[in-house]
Order: structure tokens, then sequence, then C-alpha cells
């Protein structure tokens, strides 16, 4: 409950935060807040009153991955002051990801259907079903990829049946050992396939997610193929999670990425703001069978002051709000062009707040300390450089330092 005066002062201080986002980004915003609340909408043509640099409100579009719902409501707008050239390419970019998405549609009914006609449970993540699912077009979420669950004992048998259709693993030069693929499943949590014959990169989950939560443990596939849901779009039937787990699973991811794409936190405001049977008290009592609830809090509350969803009052005593808060100080200034770890320079800054927003997320030192000592851990990377036999698989921990530096020099 909110009675601390440093709480206060912190969700002042959010405020204060949000109001200095540039004006491109706050049209943005209020596009995506019009989306779901139509009286919304009147505040696009305060920001386009406001003066916009439409190239910037382009390019913010793209990399958040909203440019299909900002077309939609500014074509719907119908008001001056939206230069042509700009409407236009919206235009052309929400015809083209229709194009695109329709070929990722494609991609995931022949897997459907192979991985149904030799017994390989799937389910589907995020990609054409979830904008089905959400949005009731696959054209209105842009996705690049096909991210598909399977169970962590299908693993190989997948790879195999991947590799007789004439895929291959991505980035992997050579075949690792058993030593090298036990290690890597372990402590990762998915495989990268492309086929010559098509540029869609396909995810391979065994769990939902690297980091160390209860909810993304690998034995924790059977209960979640057990809720599943089937979602029938466009021709095609395709096993997804249920409505409360793509909730989890879309904060989950979202919160560990900082919320990177502005897109996932839209898909988690349109999930509870559609589903009628899926309300706010019942993901946060579930995140708490995994002690996720700061992390619920986080995205409610970031939903609340970006896109003007609510927030039950009921709620707040019910996770961490404090927490919730300092996270979202901590990325809302970065929000508009959002760097992803790999791209940021070592030693910098951005890495250094990368880091102790990443440590802040997780529950206890010892979940924290793991995260820190996981970076030390050798990966698939340094497989491909530097060859070991599985005798000496030890010293790549010894290795590791070195490679990683002579890394960050190139």
């Amino acid at each position: 409950m909110v009675t601390g005066v440093g709480t206060m002062h912190d969700y002042d201080r959010l405020e204060g935060q949000f109001k200095r986002l540039p004006n491109e980004f706050r049209l943005i915003l209020a596009c995506l807040g019009a989306g779901m609340l139509d009286d919304e909408i009147d505040h696009c043509s305060r920001w386009i009153d406001r003066g916009i640099d439409w190239d910037l409100f382009i390019d913010f579009a793209i990399h958040h991955g909203v440019y299909p719902i900002a077309y939609g409501v500014l074509k719907k707008l119908n008001i001056q002051g939206i230069p042509i050239p700009i409407f236009t390419k919206l235009q052309l970019l929400y015809k083209k990801n229709s194009l695109d998405m329709m070929n990722l549609t494609a991609e995931l009914s022949k897997l459907a259907t192979l991985f149904n006609q030799n017994g390989i449970r799937m389910m589907a993540l995020k990609g054409p079903a979830l904008a089905a699912k959400l949005y009731g077009r696959t054209s209105m979420r842009p996705s690049t990829d096909l991210d598909l669950l399977v169970s962590g004992d299908d693993i190989e048998a997948v790879e195999q049946l991947l590799f007789e259709e004439g895929y291959d693993n991505i980035g992997r030069k050579r075949i690792l050992s058993l030593k090298e693929q036990a290690f890597f499943k372990r402590f990762n949590h998915h495989y990268i396939y492309g086929n010559e014959n098509s540029d869609i990169p396909i995810e391979v989950h065994w769990r939902l997610n690297k980091q160390a939560t209860g909810f993304v443990t690998e034995d924790h596939f059977d209960e979640l193929w057990r809720k599943r849901e089937v979602i029938t779009f466009e021709g095609i039937r395709v096993p997804t999670l249920s409505a409360i787990d793509t909730c989890l699973y879309l904060i989950v991811h979202g919160a560990y990425h900082r919320w990177l794409c502005l897109r996932w936190l839209y898909d988690v405001a349109q999930l509870l703001h559609t589903d009628p049977e899926l309300t706010t008290d019942a993901v946060m009592e579930y995140a708490g069978k995994f002690k996720l609830q700061h992390l619920v809090g986080q995205a409610l509350i970031l939903s609340k002051i970006l896109f003007g969803t609510g927030l039950p009052d009921t709620l707040r005593p019910a996770f961490d709000f404090d927490r919730a808060i300092r996270l979202n100080t901590m990325i809302i200034p970065y929000l508009p062009e959002n760097l992803d770890p790999g791209t940021m320079k070592p030693f910098s800054w951005t890495l250094y707040r990368h880091i102790l927003y990443t440590i802040l997320l997780f529950n206890g030192n010892r979940d924290r300390i793991r995260f820190l000592l996981n970076h030390l851990r050798p990966t698939s990377v340094d497989y491909q450089t530097v060859y070991l036999p599985d005798r000496l698989f030890p010293l790549y921990y010894v290795l590791r330092p070195f490679l990683l530096f002579f890394r960050q020099l190139k």
C-alpha cells in the first residue's frame, strides 16, 4: 500500500519523467491509447498541434513495432496537420507488414502441420497467432520471426525434423558435443533455425525464458500444454498458451528486456482490455505462485502512465509498489530509443544501468548472484571460437574472460 513519503515522491518523479518525453513519442502513446479507448482520440490532435518531427515519429513507430496501430488511428482521425508523405509512408509500411504476416502465417501453418504429424506438442508464442488473438487481424502486429514452444524432451527430435526439412541452426558452425549441448540447454531457452528458401527465423523454445523464475522452468511445459488454447485464423488452427499464461509470459518477457519494444506492453494492455474473463486480480494471484507480483505491478503502472489504462487501488497491497515504481523510473526516460543490451558499449553507463535494473528484478540475493555469475559461463559463441574436447570443458571457464574481452574490442 502506498503510505510512505518516499514512495509518493518516486511516483511523482515517474510522472515527471513521463511529461518530459518528446512530443513524437507522446503522439505514439496517444495513438496507442486511442486504439483501446476511443475517448483518448482527442489527445492525438493535441500533440499534432504542438508540433511534430514526423521523421522521428516514424522512427519511433517502427522501432517499437506499433506503426499499424498508429496508421489506423491517424487514418481514423482524418485531420489536418499530417503531411501526405508521412501518411503514405505509414500506409506502405502497413501494406508491407500485411504481406510479411501472410508469409509468417503460411510458415507457421506448415510447421504446425509438420509437428502434429510427427506427434510433437507445440505452442505458438507471439507472432501471427498472438496478433490474431489480440487484434483480430495479423496485420496489426508486426513480427519478424516465429517463436515456438516445445517440451524439452522433444528438442532433439524437433531439431532432427527441421534438419530433414532443410533448416539449419543459425550461428552454429559445427555440431556441438554432448557436453556442450547439455550445458547450452541447461542455461539457455531456445535455438534459432533458418531455411535458405525462407528468410523467416524460427526460434524453438524449450522454456519460456532463460532467466531464473519458477514460471519459465523446463518442467513447466506439461501444465502449460494442459491449459493451452487453440486459435483458429486464416484457415489454420494453432495451439497457444492460455490467456493467463500468455499475459504472464508477455509481462516476464517485457520486464527482463526493459520493455525494449512498446508493442509488448501494449499487447498486455490489449489482452486485459479485450478478454472479459482475464482480470488483473486473477493475473496477480497467478503471478504469486511464482513470486512475480512485482513484475505484474510494474507492467500495470507503466500501462497506466503510458496508455491511460486503469490500476485498481485494491491491487496495490498485492505487490511491492515501491519496487515497481523504482523499476519504471529506471526505464521511462530511455523508452523512446531503448537499446538492446547486445548493442551497448562495454563499461558504459548504459550497460551499467541495464545491469542495475536487471538485478532489481530478481527476488533475493541468491538469484541476483546467479544472474551475475551467468555472464562468466561459457556460451555457444565461445564453443565456436575455440574447440575443446569434452574432457577439457572446464577450461572454457578460464578462457571465457579473455574471449569476452577480445570480442568487445572488435
